[in-house]
């Protein structure tokens, strides 16, 4: 995923393709900005696979296109799913 101007929705997005075929997970996709909803959600994609991996590509947009408010929810979402989901997260960004 890119983080973008709303980094939220954007794993919502890709989340979305992923769990394409799940209604009931789809439905719950319309929730995500609750991270409760968020992490279950993740770890229903992650329950599919042995292994998962959430690269977010261009994670300085998160600091330079986002508010303070999504800056922070955004991190500890990030947070929370790499400790709740039994995943990986991996964050990459250019430095200038």
């Amino acid at each position: 995923m890119v983080s973008g101007s709303s980094a939220s929705r954007s794993l919502a997005q890709v989340l979305a393709a992923e769990l394409a075929g799940d209604r009931e997970a789809v439905q719950q996709l319309v929730d995500f900005g609750n991270p409760d909803v968020a992490v279950a959600l993740v770890s229903r994609w992650r329950q599919r696979h042995q292994q998962v991996l959430l690269i977010v590509d261009q994670f300085e947009e998160l600091f330079t296109l986002n508010t303070v408010i999504e800056q922070e929810r955004f991190a500890d979402l990030l947070g929370q799913l790499a400790l709740e989901t039994e995943g990986r997260v991996l964050c990459s960004m250019r430095d200038d």
